[in-house]
């Protein structure tokens, strides 16, 4: 019995643990995201809207939905941002204007009036 209770001990201190660097892991990733973030140079860019997707992701009692939009620069480069909601329902493929981001994050977009 003292061998079987001492294994049962081992097996819950090294889920523990396993759990404990699952979270510093966690907690780093998040911080290096957000330091890159605040580094990175907030940009002004003409760009033309080339794409939209919005994929939903259902659990037992809720769904959720992320937006993304890609904009392709005038070199045509591209880049893929989340968009939020309200911003994804003004967005149509194929609209030209001044992207403004910053690192991965979406700060808006201003549509050029069409003459």
């Amino acid at each position: 019995m003292t061998t079987t209770f001492a294994i049962a001990v081992l097996v819950i201190l090294a889920i523990m643990f396993l759990l404990a660097l699952a979270v510093v892991y966690l907690i780093v990733k998040g911080t290096l995201a957000a330091w890159r973030y605040f580094r990175a140079k907030a940009l002004t860019t003409q760009a033309t809207v080339v794409g939209e997707r919005s994929p939903v992701r259902s659990g037992d009692n809720d769904a959720t939905t992320k937006h993304f939009a890609t904009f392709e620069f005038a070199d045509g480069n591209r880049i893929e941002l989340r968009v939020p909601r309200e911003a994804a329902g003004q967005l149509a493929v194929g609209d030209q204007g001044t992207l403004y981001w910053q690192g991965t994050r979406f700060n808006g977009f201003q549509r050029e009036t069409p003459r």
